[in-house]
């Protein structure tokens, strides 16, 4: 068992953006010099290559959000001009921020709160996988989670290369209205190349943050889904009395509300960024001009929009998931009364206080600090849905 708890370990915080030590030890004064300059500098090099991104993002007009190029013709030389100043609020300024929030928030978060935290929660819940729910198949959950988190990497890395083509980046004829005076048309320009594979690269760092607090929020989430499984089969089965099982979902109550701190507001930060993304990647395509749009602009399009969708989705679910199971424990005490049988030795005095107990709670994943219950993620497609009819709404003054 042990064996399986230090590789789901891996599993769950493989994402080390500069987010745990170096050879971490229990005191920082065991590690040498060179290791703790490195566990100081790495993390501030990770940050600069985020905001770096964002910055070389906006100089090169090379957008995450469209899939078309705004152009401008000059009316002496009729040489082409890329410039891309609209709507700079909401597709760059705000994307720094919230992206820099992110990226220090998980620095606080692994670094100077409880590391003990996600080994005692999957400890517990291995010591609790029942036989419908082994050990076994909770790690190669846990592993599927983490092969489609890093899927995404290359998924969006090729979603990027086929804007790159879209927006004309690397079209030699074209000139970028912000480099203009050291690119002119028809010649090569080394510090246009330079900057476009800067953001390229700056892109998989963002990436890799945006996936380190994904996988981090949807392997907690099932790991007390499984937790509470065990726990209403426990009760099902009489493998738990009555007073065991109200102590073990007191261990539910502690789990969720440390999820639904730090960690549920960083994975809703991180949702503002996917939702915003859809929104804008969403608009360009379907109201861009149509004689602008090729082939490839199309393309380039509907994977901006899936990418989003797709990393906006999964922790939505999994916190649906999670309410969802959240509530089978406040009916067991229902359950449980409704067939006494099942505890026929038990005194109905116990039987009242679980009944009492089991009603009593109210847990619930939380996103945006609000319990996120399964008819909100049907709100949300249907809104989402909507939307799509009504994205002619005039937001260029963002």
């Amino acid at each position: 068992m042990s064996c399986s708890v230090g590789t789901c370990k891996e599993d769950l915080l493989f994402m080390q953006v500069g987010w745990r030590r170096f050879r971490a030890k229990k005191h920082d004064l065991e590690q040498p010099l060179r290791i703790k300059l490195l566990n100081f500098i790495y993390p501030i090099i990770f940050l600069v290559l985020v905001l770096a991104s964002n910055a070389t993002e906006w100089i090169t007009c090379f957008s995450r959000n469209q899939v078309t190029s705004t152009t401008t013709m000059s009316n002496t030389s009729g040489a082409v001009t890329i410039n891309c100043r609209s709507q700079i609020l909401a597709t760059e300024v705000l994307p720094i921020a919230f992206n820099a929030i992110a990226y220090l928030w998980g620095i606080y978060l692994f670094r100077f709160t409880d590391p003990e935290y996600l080994s005692t929660l999957m400890e517990t819940v291995f010591l609790r996988c029942s036989d419908s729910y082994s050990q076994k198949r909770l790690k190669r959950v846990l592993q599927i989670f983490l092969a489609l988190c890093m899927a995404w990497i290359p998924f969006t890395f090729c979603a990027n290369i086929v804007r790159i083509f879209s927006l004309q980046l690397l079209d030699d004829n074209i000139s970028i209205e912000s480099i203009s005076e050291v690119n002119t048309p028809g010649s090569p320009s080394p510090l246009r190349y330079f900057l476009v594979i800067l953001t390229l690269a700056g892109y998989i760092i963002v990436d890799l943050v945006y996936i380190s607090v994904l996988i981090n929020y949807v392997s907690q989430c099932q790991l007390i889904i499984v937790f509470i499984t065990s726990i209403t089969e426990g009760v099902r089965n009489k493998s738990l009395s009555l007073e065991e099982a109200s102590k073990v979902m007191f261990r539910v109550q502690e789990f969720l509300e440390t999820l639904n701190g730090h960690f549920a507001n960083m994975q809703s930060l991180c949702l503002v960024i996917f939702v915003g993304a859809l929104f804008f990647s969403a608009k360009d395509l379907l109201y861009s001009n149509s004689s602008s749009l090729g082939t490839l602009s199309v393309i380039a399009g509907l994977l901006n929009i899936i990418q989003w969708i797709i990393v906006a989705a999964f922790p939505l679910i999994q916190a649906a998931r999670l309410t969802r199971h959240c509530s089978k424990l406040r009916s067991l005490g229902l359950e449980i009364a409704a067939r006494p049988y099942i505890y026929s030795d038990a005194t109905q005095e116990s039987l009242d206080g679980f009944l009492l107990f089991t009603s009593s709670t109210r847990y619930a994943a939380n996103l945006f600090c609000f319990p996120f219950y399964t008819k909100y993620l049907i709100i949300c497609i249907v809104v989402v849905g909507f939307a799509g009819s009504l994205l002619k709404f005039p937001i260029e003054w963002i």
